[in-house]
Order: structure tokens, then C-alpha cells, then sequence
């Protein structure tokens, strides 16, 4: 053979000759064997034509062919070659690319199916394929998709009047990109002030029952409409008047009525005295219960300060002048003006009537009737 005889002829006349034989050999043989990876390689395509990971090893191993076999020059062989490779190749980026697409889609139906909005806004963010029907579906139906879920998870805090994880939740949702929350603005401020007015609502009733001046404070502080502002002003006002440290100007004591029970019938002198004050006196007749004012001083105390009173009713007779009834208490200007029953008795001890007294100038509370929107 040519290559034993390059050996023992190293310097021989035919080891050109010798030479171009053993190029020859080796060109046929890697064409041989290159013919035959390429035979077994364009068979593993059609086997793993949808096992990406297989296929791209195939894919590799076609690629390394060129290394491995240097020599091969043939044309036919090196077109079959690119049009294999660029089959393989397409093959593999369809499958890439469906497990991608796959992948994609799992976590967005999960991230919306939990409710996940931001993270499946994300989700779509990242995808770049404009070209992908499927992808632009999705895009299309997120607003309204979207919309429904946030409207379900808002009524589930307001039912439990979690009004910060309702509002934090809006929130979340109006930091998604524009485009693709399109159209739910007027939806979206719709149910912001659903939230809103819900919220104001449960503050004004909680203090309504029990209106403090801390409590009527709270509501003007944290209440987001404040639609009760001007009721809740006006009874804190009424607040300020009443303050046990507030002096009230303009008052005046009076008696509303008079029920006559065990007392002399006839005519009688009526003597009221304040503490302070010029006793008052008044002709009035025991035969009937009856109402009566008394032209008493008007006076400046705050709703909290003792007042001392004395009433005696003296029966007007031809010889005498007997006790009718009478009673000495403490009572403030708070007690009057809602309203004081005093009862009467005389020397003997028998209960001779009972007066009601009341007070005129005292700050009247004001109504706080039930929240409305304004």
C-alpha cells in the first residue's frame, strides 16, 4: 500500500504520488463516515423531532460535523447538510418557543386565577411577542377580566369594613401600566368612591351614637368625603358651649308646671329663690295644675356649676297663712335644662305638689341625622 510504502521509501521518486493516494483514501473514508453521521443525525430529527433537549444535542452533534470531518468537500453532501441544520434548527426554536409560550401562560392563569393582578400584569409585560394571537387576546381581555376580580376582592374587604385593604388594593391595581387597564378608568373611580362613601358612612356611625368630641374629631380627621362635616361642626360647637369650663351666658330659670296634689286649695303666693339672685314671688291658684313663668334674672353659669334654689308656696288665708309646701336642692344648669321634677312638702311632712322646673338659654344639642351623601 502507499502509506507502507512512504515508510520504507521516505524519499522515494513516487512519494508524491504516494501522498495524493493517501489524501485520497482519507477524503473517501471521512466522506464515508460523514455520509453516514449525517444518515443516522437526519434520523434522530424525524425521532426527536419534538424532544427539544434531544433534538438540540442532535443539533450539536451536526454542527461538530465540519470539525470532525475536515476534508469532506462535497457539494451535495454540504447542501444536504445546511438544509438539514436549518430544519433542525427551526424545529428546535417551535419547540423552544411553544414551552415558552407554555410556560407564560401557566404563570399568568395562575397569577390571575389567585388573584394576583400586578404579578399577571407583569407577566404580560414581559412578553414581548406582538405577533403572538394568543398573547394579544390576552392583552385585549385583561382590562374587564381584570376589572371583575379587582371589583370581587374590594366587596370582600368592605364586607368586613377592611377599608385600608380595600383602598391599598385600588391602589395596587392603578400602578399597572395603562395600557393595559384601558377603559376602566371611569369603572375604577366608580368604585373608589363606593369605598370612599363606605368608609365615611361606618366613621359618622360610629360616632353618631356617642358623640364626643373625640369621636366627632376622629370622623373629621380620617373620614375621606367628610359629607356629615357640617353636622358633625355644628355638634361640636354645641360641645364647646356645654364645656364645663364655658360659661353660658343668658339664662334663666323657670317652672313648667305645677301638679297640685295634697295642697290647700286656693289661692297661694309662689317664693323662688337662687342663690345669688332677689327672691321671686308669684300669685298662683292650688285648685288646678298649671303652668307658669317666673320673671326670674337672667343669669351667666357653666353647665356643670352647683346652683342652690329654695321654693316655698305660702297658702293666701283670711287668719292665717299656712306652709302650702316647700323644698330646698342643689341641681347645675345641665339638670335644669333637661328638664328637674322637686317635690313639695309641708310642715307636717305631706307631699303637697310637684314642681318641674326648666331652663330657658341653655345650648339646645343638635340633630345628627343619618349619613347621606351630599
Amino acid at each position: 500500500m502507499a502509506s507502507d510504502y512512504l515508510q520504507r521509501y521516505p524519499n522515494g521518486s513516487y512519494r508524491i504520488s504516494a501522498e495524493e493516494l493517501v489524501l485520497t483514501a482519507k477524503i473517501k473514508q471521512q466522506t464515508t463516515d460523514y455520509r453516514s453521521a449525517l444518515s443516522r443525525i437526519k434520523q434522530e430529527a424525524t425521532t426527536f423531532a419534538n424532544e427539544a433537549e434531544k433534538l438540540n444535542q442532535s443539533l450539536a452533534e451536526l454542527n461538530d460535523l465540519s470539525g470532525k470531518f475536515p476534508l469532506v468537500s462535497d457539494a451535495e453532501l454540504r447542501a444536504e447538510f445546511e438544509k438539514l441544520r436549518n430544519q433542525m434548527s427551526e424545529q428546535y426554536m417551535k419547540l423552544v418557543s411553544q414551552k415558552s409560550l407554555q410556560e407564560f401562560l401557566v404563570s399568568y392563569n395562575n397569577a390571575m386565577n389567585g388573584g394576583n393582578l400586578t404579578v399577571a400584569a407583569q407577566v404580560l409585560g414581559q412578553r414581548k411577542d406582538d405577533t403572538d394571537a394568543e398573547l394579544v387576546a390576552l392583552i385585549k381581555d385583561f382590562p374587564q377580566r381584570s376589572l371583575s376580580i379587582l371589583k370581587n376582592q374590594v366587596n370582600q374587604e368592605l364586607a368586613k369594613d377592611q377599608f385600608n385593604n380595600a383602598n391599598n388594593i385600588l391602589s395596587a391595581y392603578q400602578n399597572i401600566p395603562v395600557s393595559l387597564r384601558q377603559g376602566t378608568d371611569a369603572e375604577l373611580e366608580k368604585l373608589k368612591l363606593e369605598v370612599d362613601k363606605r368608609q365615611d358612612q361606618h366613621l359618622y356611625e360610629n360616632a353618631k351614637p356617642n358623640p364626643t368630641l373625640s369621636n366627632l374629631d376622629s370622623y373629621l380627621k380620617e373620614a375621606p368625603l367628610k359629607a356629615m362635616q357640617r353636622e358633625v361642626n355644628a355638634y361640636r360647637e354645641y360641645l364647646s358651649k356645654i364645656d364645663p369650663n364655658a360659661v353660658i351666658p343668658n339664662l334663666q330659670l323657670q317652672i313648667t308646671r305645677i301638679e297640685w296634689q295634697g295642697a290647700k286649695e286656693g289661692d297661694n303666693v309662689l317664693a323662688v329663690r337662687m342663690y345669688g339672685q332677689a327672691e321671686v314671688t308669684k300669685d298662683v291658684s292650688s285648685e288646678n295644675n298649671v303652668n307658669t313663668t317666673l320673671p326670674m334674672q337672667t343669669f351667666s353659669a357653666a353647665s356643670n356649676k352647683k346652683l342652690e334654689i329654695s321654693i316655698t308656696v305660702t297658702y293666701k288665708g283670711w287668719f292665717s297663712t299656712p306652709n302650702n309646701g316647700s323644698a330646698t336642692f342643689e341641681t347645675t344648669p345641665v339638670e335644669l335644662a333637661s328638664g328637674k321634677k322637686v317635690d313639695l312638702r309641708n310642715t307636717e311632712g305631706t307631699l303637697t305638689a310637684s314642681v318641674y322646673f326648666g331652663l330657658t338659654g341653655y345650648p339646645q344639642a343638635p340633630v345628627l341625622p343619618d349619613w347621606k351623601y351630599q
